[in-house]
């Protein structure tokens, strides 16, 4: 017989009768696995005993550290839960012990952590060349000891992921497309945006034409350098510079016009202004990008060209907020945000268009821009411009453009101050000769 040996006697006969008494086999209790839990999180476990016919059935339950958790009885029958309450961030382990001195026992281990209360990721999307560099995006999780971080991405065929705790590589792959990263951590979720374009950064220089392209869905960093004014004899004046991020949800055409320089009265190409003689300079282009429809009222960014000089005195720098000016002699001014610059005998600018020297005056062209700079002996700078939410109503009535294709981290720097150069190897205080415009995806 198994179990303990219990003596006692009949009444019906003096001889000694052992009875007995079945002990606990096995132990069980659900959950059995690991544990995680929040700060304040309660939860139940409940214990299974084997044999069921065993003698004693009672479940004595013990918390390794009852400052982290507590059990809400120390014993209970079998088949009956008991409660765990989670006090504060550590581990404990939770035991249930049968009470019939068998030595049968299950546990499990319990980390609890406070609750997540935040979660961010550094990156909402990111553009990334097919087949090309991975990118890596981090997770900012409150409280910061949380570093199980969960990821996962919605396509593999265009990306694959290396998860580790709080940051996660992404790898594009050979297909084009768009697929969602996403990070859990508890009940928080974030998430980024994967582009994998079959697109690298393009530098676009002059060619007197528009230029054009499809971008796929992603985001750009787009970056414009105004032309430098014609001259002759003086300087004409340095183009200016425009950069920001451009977001598209879906794949856009998008319009590339270079402005060019020029060494006759003739403007440069992209609006920039004639002179009314052949002894006089002709205005820079202004350098702008248009999305979706080939139209000045489609301009996302624009950088504006020089004013056109002669003999001494020098043109207007390309904007910027605003052309250059130039005060000596007849004065010639720089457009703005909102209107073009007055020049001499009437040589005003235009919107996207420098001022015209007037016939039988003695005029440079002024520099093409946003809005154009007035010609004169020096003529105005046309003005640069970047379409955000606070510039939007600079827009003259006939607008192309809406908010999905407002540029951020944009600004528009005028041709006397320090900029990036073309080529990335540093700056360059204004922009000499024809302008540039350069496209590049932005991880």
């Amino acid at each position: 017989m198994a179990g303990n040996q219990v003596s006692s006697k009949s009444s019906a006969s003096p001889a000694l009768i052992k009875t007995a008494t079945q002990l606990v086999t096995s132990m069980s209790i659900s959950p059995n696995a690991a544990q995680t839990k929040n700060v304040g999180q309660t939860f139940t476990i409940t214990p299974t005993i084997s044999p069921s016919n065993a003698n004693n059935k009672n479940v004595n339950w013990t918390s390794s550290n009852t400052a982290v958790a507590t059990v809400s009885k120390a014993s209970t029958a079998s088949g009956t839960a008991i409660t765990v309450t989670c006090k504060a961030a550590g581990s404990a382990t939770i035991t249930a012990t049968a009470a019939d001195g068998s030595g049968k026992s299950a546990s499990l281990s319990l980390t609890v952590i406070n609750p997540v209360t935040a979660l961010s990721l550094n990156k909402n999307q990111t553009t990334l060349q097919k087949s090309g560099a991975s990118t890596t995006v981090t997770a900012t999780v409150t409280p910061s000891s949380y570093t199980n971080v969960e990821w996962s991405i919605s396509n593999t065929s265009i990306a694959t992921i290396t998860p580790n705790g709080t940051t996660c590589t992404i790898k594009p792959t050979s297909t084009t497309g768009t697929a969602t990263l996403t990070a859990k951590a508890g009940s928080k979720t974030a998430t980024c945006t994967v582009n994998v374009v079959n697109f690298t950064t393009t530098t676009y220089s002059y060619t007197g034409s528009v230029q054009s392209v499809t971008l796929p869905a992603g985001t750009y960093k787009l970056e414009c350098w105004g032309a430098q004014g014609g001259s002759n004899g003086g300087i004409g004046g340095k183009g200016g510079y425009s950069v920001g991020i451009l977001t598209l949800s879906n794949n856009e055409t998008v319009y590339v016009y270079v402005g060019g320089t020029t060494t006759s009265k003739t403007g440069g190409f992209n609006g920039g202004g004639t002179a009314s003689s052949s002894d006089r300079g002709g205005g820079g282009g202004s350098t702008d990008i248009r999305i979706g429809t080939d139209s000045l009222y489609a301009r996302v960014i624009v950088a504006g060209g020089g004013g056109g000089a002669y003999n001494s005195v020098g043109g207007g720098f390309g904007g910027g907020i605003e052309g250059g000016t130039v005060t000596s002699g007849c004065q010639g001014y720089g457009g703005t945000q909102t209107s073009s610059g007055t020049g001499h005998c009437n040589s005003g600018g235009g919107f996207g268009i420098g001022g015209n020297g007037k016939s039988g005056s003695t005029v440079n062209g002024g520099g093409s821009g946003w809005y154009g700079g007035g010609g004169s002996n020096g003529s105005g700078g046309g003005s640069g411009y970047v379409y955000t939410s606070s510039s939007a109503s600079n827009y003259p009535s006939g607008c192309l453009l809406n908010s999905l294709y407002y540029l951020t981290s944009a600004q528009t720097i005028a041709g006397n101050t320090s900029f990036p150069n073309v080529a990335g190897t540093g700056n360059e205080t204004g922009h000499s000769g024809n302008g540039a415009a350069k496209i590049t995806p932005v991880n």
